[in-house]
């Protein structure tokens, strides 16, 4: 049974989910481009969730603890605005690239990083959160879609919550 291990994006929307084993070992590469079918929309969005852009953060070949912990923190919110979500979409280049299941929201700084060095005067009035990568069905539902439809046009906050009522 093979896992989405990750996607890679590209330059315009289109790019690689690669895929493991149950051992971590890659089976194959699917190059995707971006269609009507890939774009998410909020009526999709079944479960509490946040949103976290990091295009200015994401390098290519980074580890998964790397692109953990550039998703994870520190972002300029109040945890009261996310404390709700379930899940985190780790977003690059407007696609989902991962998605992790949120334990706890904390003031940044609060849990050490083991591959950023954060200053402590950066911290302030910002939050990050502790969780762990997202099962299966949930990685598939959104890996490698566009969140382009959850924006309107000029909308550039790098975080996003989508909450049920």
């Amino acid at each position: 049974m093979s896992a989405v291990d990750r996607f890679v994006p590209g330059t315009s929307g289109e790019g690689v989910l690669s895929f493991t084993d149950g051992c971590n070992k890659k089976i194959v590469d699917i190059d995707i481009g971006l269609t009507m079918a890939n774009i998410l929309i909020r009526e999709e969005l079944t479960e509490n969730i946040v949103v976290i852009k990091i295009n200015k953060l994401y390098r290519k070949n980074m580890t998964s603890e790397e692109l953990y912990e550039v998703t994870r923190g520190i972002w300029k919110r109040r945890i009261e605005s996310v404390e709700r979500a379930n899940y985190c979409l780790s977003v690059c280049k407007g696609i989902v690239i991962e998605v992790y299941s949120v334990k706890q929201w904390y003031p940044a700084g609060t849990v050490p990083m083991k591959t950023r060095e954060i200053k402590p005067e950066r911290c302030e009035g910002r939050i990050e959160f502790v969780g762990a990568v997202a099962p299966d069905e949930i990685r598939k539902k959104y890996i490698g879609k566009s969140v382009a439809g959850l924006y309107k046009k000029g909308e550039a906050s790098p975080i996003k919550t989508f909450l049920k009522d």
